[in-house]
C-alpha cells in the first residue's frame, strides 16, 4: 500500500510537474517575446518621426549611435539611410516590404532575429531589428532548470510521499504483528491504538471489541467443553462398572458377552475423549494442572518407545542423547509424546524416529516418519481442535500435544519434510 500510495503521488507530481513547466515556459517566451516587441515597436515610432522631419540628416545621425540593425528603405527597396549594423542589403523586401509600406509588419529570421517594419513617409518604410539570441539563452537555460529540476523535485517529493505513507500506515503494521501474536492461548489479546483518533484508531477500537466478543466465546466453550468432560465422567465411570460387572456374571459362551466387550471397549473410548477434551479445555484456558519435576529425557523417550513396541509392535527409533532436562510434568510430557508418536504410526509409514535437539535454552523434541506427509490444507490447523489430521475426521491427539507444550511454556510445530512428515515441540530447558 505505501508503494502504491507512493506511486499514485508520484504520477499526481509528475503531471503537475510537467503542467507546471510547460506553463511557465510558455509564459517566460511569451514575456520575452512580448518584450522584445515592445522595444522594436518604440524604436521604429521614434525612427519613423524623424524620417518625416525635413531632411534625412536627423534620421542618420540617430542611427549613426544605433547598436541594431535599422535602416529606411524606399519603395524599391533601396537602402536611404541605415545604421552601422544594418548597412549593406535590404533587410526586408518583396511582398514584406510593401506590407511595411503600408502598415506594421513583423518577421522572424530562423529564430535568430526579429524584424518590425512600419511606414515613415509617404513611399518610404522604417524597418528595426533586435538579435534573438539572449531570448534563446534564456530560454536554453530556463528548459535546463526545468528538465533538471523537475525530476529532482519529483523525487524528493516522492520520498517525502513514501515517509508520509509509512508514517500514516505504521500503526496498521504494529496491529497486523500483534494480531499474528494472538492465539486461543493469549490473555487479554488487544491490539495496539494509535494515539491519534483517526480512521484507524476507530478500526483498531471495532477490532478490540470483536476480540473482547471473541474471547468472551471461547471462555464459554472452554467452560462448557471442562464441565460437559467432568459431567461425563462420572456416569461413564458407573456405566463402567456395570458392564465390568456384567461380564463376570456372563457365561463364556454367552450369545451377549460379545456385545458386552464392545460396549466396554466403546466406554473406554468415551472415558479418553472426555479426558482430552478435558485436557484441551484446560490447556487453552491456561489452567491445565502439572507437577513440575525435573524429567531425564532420554528415559522417558525409551520408555514411551518401549510402550509401542509392547502394545503395537511397533519399531520407533531413538535419537535422545543423555543428560537432557526438563522441568516439567512427566505425565503430561508422555502422553505428549506418546500423542506425536501415535500419529506418525497411524498416517506415516516406517521408520518413526524421536530426536531432540538442544539450542541454547530450547529444547526441540521431533517425532519425524516417512509417510505421505501433511494435506497442505489441513499443515496450517494441524494444532486446532475443530481440524483433523492427516486422514481427516475429529482428531485430538495433536490438538492435547499443542496444549501440553503452551502449559510447560513451549510451542508445538509440523511440516512436511522431503522423507515425510515432522512434528515437534519445543520446552525451556
Amino acid at each position: 500500500m505505501r508503494v502504491r500510495l507512493t506511486l499514485a503521488f508520484a504520477v499526481a507530481s509528475a503531471l503537475l510537474l510537467t503542467g507546471g513547466g510547460v506553463y511557465i515556459f510558455i509564459e517566460v517566451r511569451d514575456g520575452l517575446d512580448a518584450s522584445l516587441d515592445s522595444s522594436l515597436r518604440s524604436r521604429a515610432a521614434e525612427y519613423s518621426r524623424l524620417a518625416r522631419t525635413p531632411g534625412i540628416g536627423p534620421l542618420r545621425r540617430a542611427f549613426a549611435v544605433e547598436g541594431e540593425p535599422a535602416q529606411l528603405l524606399d519603395a524599391d527597396g533601396k537602402v536611404l539611410a541605415a545604421s552601422p549594423p544594418g548597412s549593406g542589403k535590404p533587410l526586408v523586401a518583396g511582398k514584406a516590404l510593401r506590407q511595411a509600406l503600408t502598415g506594421e509588419v513583423r518577421l522572424e529570421h530562423r529564430e535568430a532575429a526579429r524584424l518590425i517594419g512600419r511606414p515613415a513617409a509617404p513611399g518610404r518604410a522604417i524597418v528595426v531589428s533586435a538579435s534573438m539570441v539572449q531570448r534563446e539563452k534564456a530560454l536554453e537555460s530556463l528548459g535546463s532548470v526545468l528538465l533538471i529540476g523537475g525530476p529532482l523535485i519529483l523525487l524528493l517529493s516522492s520520498s517525502a510521499g513514501y515517509l508520509v505513507a509509512s508514517g500514516a500506515l505504521r500503526p496498521v503494521e504494529r496491529m497486523r504483528r500483534r494480531a499474528a501474536e494472538i492465539s486461543a492461548a493469549t490473555s487479554d489479546a488487544r491490539l495496539p491504538l494509535p494515539r491519534t483518533r483517526d480512521e484507524i484508531w476507530r478500526l483498531g477500537k471495532t477490532l478490540n471489541a470483536m476480540l473482547v466478543r471473541l474471547e468472551a466465546a471461547a471462555e464459554h466453550e472452554r467452560e462448557f467443553l471442562a464441565t460437559a468432560s467432568h459431567e461425563l465422567r462420572t456416569p461413564l465411570a458407573i456405566l463402567k462398572v456395570e458392564v465390568d460387572l456384567a461380564l463376570e456374571d456372563a457365561p463364556l459362551d454367552s450369545d451377549v458377552r460379545p456385545a458386552l466387550d464392545s460396549i466396554s471397549e466403546e466406554i473406554d473410548r468415551l472415558a479418553r475423549l472426555a479426558e482430552d477434551l478435558l485436557v484441551i479445555a484446560r490447556g487453552e484456558a491456561g489452567s491445565l494442572p502439572l507437577n513440575p519435576q525435573p524429567v531425564d529425557l532420554q528415559r522417558l523417550a525409551q520408555r514411551v518407545v518401549d510402550r509401542f513396541a509392547l502394545v503395537k509392535d511397533a519399531v520407533v527409533r531413538t535419537n535422545v542423547p543423555s543428560g537432557l532436562l526438563v522441568q516439567g510434568d512427566e505425565l503430561r510430557l508422555e502422553q505428549a509424546l506418546g500423542n506425536m508418536i501415535d500419529n506418525a504410526l497411524r498416517h506415516g509409514a516406517a521408520p518413526v524416529t524421536l530426536t531432540a535437539v538442544r539450542d541454547g535454552a530450547q529444547l526441540a523434541i521431533h517425532v519425524a516418519d516417512h509417510g505421505r506427509g501433511f494435506g497442505s490444507e489441513t499443515l496450517p490447523d494441524l494444532f486446532e481442535r475443530t481440524g483433523g489430521g492427516r486422514a481427516g475426521g475429529f482428531g485430538l491427539g495433536l490438538p492435547i500435544v499443542a496444549a501440553i507444550a503452551r502449559a510447560h511454556h513451549g510451542t508445538a510445530a509440523a511440516a512436511n519434510t522431503p522423507q515425510g512428515a515432522d512434528v515437534w515441540i519445543t520446552l525451556p530447558v
